[in-house]
């Protein structure tokens, strides 16, 4: 029986070795492998970092370069017209005192109509506006807004929320 035990004891130690070689292999394999992993990940930085932020600082470059034409020939457009680009771009507007139906009493700056220019109405176009008081008729971007409760206006002449202009506000109450 002491052959049995000693075998056996050898076959445990010879077993305990390998295993340590083989945990050994896989500590040195998994190491390696993340030496390489952080190699390739500081390779793409790298590559990042210097080819294709490069690249996309082209292509904002690209992207804005016609924007800064534009608003430098703009610039030089409002020093042809002599106006004042600090009182375009600086000047509020207490949006509170904005009296909508009539605009042209709101102090807004003058590039404000140059921009956005008013329409009145006319028997041609938007008849049953003219004299209500709600009449807005300013173009934005192109786009005509009539009234808030009509913005394309009314097609006929019989506009059933006409209210006239010159009616005071004590009289609507």
């Amino acid at each position: 029986m002491d052959s049995w035990q000693k075998d056996c004891m050898e076959f445990l130690e010879a077993l305990t070795v390998e295993m340590e070689q083989f945990f050994e292999d896989v500590n040195h394999t998994v190491n390696f492998i993340g030496e390489e992993i952080t190699e390739a990940f500081d390779d793409f930085a790298h590559i990042i970092e210097n080819d294709i932020s490069h690249e996309v600082d082209q292509f904002w470059h690209q992207l804005f370069e016609p924007f800064i034409d534009i608003y430098i020939d703009w610039e030089e457009w409002e020093d042809d017209l002599s106006v004042d680009s600090s009182r375009v771009y600086s000047r509020r507007v207490n949006l509170e005192r904005v009296d909508l139906n009539n605009p042209t009493n709101n102090n807004l700056p003058e590039e404000y109509f140059f921009l956005n220019p008013k329409v009145e109405p006319s028997l041609e176009k938007n008849s049953a506006c003219i004299g209500c008081k709600n009449y807005h008729g300013i173009l934005y971007g192109g786009n005509l807004l009539v009234c808030g409760m009509h913005p394309y206006g009314w097609e006929d002449e019989n506009c059933p929320d006409w209210e006239d202009e010159n009616a005071s506000m004590d009289n609507n109450n």
